[in-house]
């Protein structure tokens, strides 16, 4: 994160593995399982964002089709990610 921040690179909340977690485990959907967004890591983060507000995050429904883009899974990990308290950017500017 430190690194993140000092060189302006954005960290990366990717929905993917809640979608593969789900397709795998016939519709169950637990934070437990995941392995990515790593839950543990991401309330490491959250810390480190309330200390350093400037830390950006993009969240990304990583579509490899265009039937994943902005779907059920990219909901369930924006509502995550709020239950963990993050940031999320919704616009970059260069």
């Amino acid at each position: 994160a430190e690194s993140a921040l000092k060189n302006k690179v954005a960290l990366e909340f990717n929905s993917n593995g809640i979608r593969s977690v789900y397709l795998k485990n016939n519709g169950i959907l637990d934070p437990k399982l995941y392995k990515y967004p790593y839950v543990e890591f991401w309330k490491v983060i959250s810390r480190f964002q309330k200390e350093n507000p400037e830390l950006i995050i993009v969240l990304n429904d990583d579509s490899h089709s265009t039937d994943y883009f902005n779907d059920q899974f990219t909901q369930v990990a924006y509502e995550l990610a709020k239950s963990l308290d993050l940031k999320i950017t919704d616009k970059l500017e260069f």
